[in-house]
């Protein structure tokens, strides 16, 4: 079950949730809403995993891209060191080489830019995710909290709780 899933599940659950006469509260069943926490708190580190995934994933590209550009220049330079022996023929190959270098950085920072947009796009549903897992979770503790407030409530005017004609006189007869 994904994170997602199990949101969906507890706000099923607190949409189903029977109200408490005029309060806002609603009765719940702890153990259920404890067990989807439980599966909730056990489904986190699979999500960051994901992201340590796709970090890694972003390195290895970047790692790649340089790897490629060293071997550009190095065959760059191996040209070059065979063409040396005319002027003309070296500046040229020293201008080729200046060339497949920049392309060579242009190539490794835009493939940067876009692992980086592709991470962060990444991070930031995970961080939604997380936001509405902590949103839904403090609601849900909110809600508990005032459910735990009403049940410890005691009305002082009334001592026997239940006999709602307590205080009740009857009129006089005149």
């Amino acid at each position: 079950m994904t994170v997602r899933d199990i949101l969906e599940k507890m706000q099923e659950i607190l949409e189903a949730a029977k109200a408490m006469p005029l309060s806002q509260s609603v009765l719940v069943n702890r153990q259920e809403l404890l067990e989807l926490i439980d599966l909730l708190a056990a489904s986190l580190p699979a999500e960051f995993d994901a992201a340590r995934t796709i970090m890694a994933e972003r390195d290895a590209v970047v790692a790649e891209a340089e790897r490629e550009a060293d071997r550009v220049l190095e065959r760059a330079r191996a040209e070059a060191a065979v063409l040396v022996s005319e002027q003309q023929v070296y500046k040229q190959a020293l201008e080729a080489a200046d060339r497949e270098r920049d392309v060579a950085g242009e190539d490794i920072a835009r493939m940067r830019r876009e692992t980086d947009d592709y991470v962060d796009a990444k991070l930031a549903a995970f961080e939604a995710v997380l936001s509405k897992t902590l949103d839904a979770v403090a609601a849900g503790r909110n809600k508990l909290h005032v459910r735990i407030q009403g049940d410890n409530y005691v009305d002082e005017t009334h001592p026997e709780p239940g006999s709602f004609f307590a205080d009740w006189q009857e009129p006089e007869v005149r």
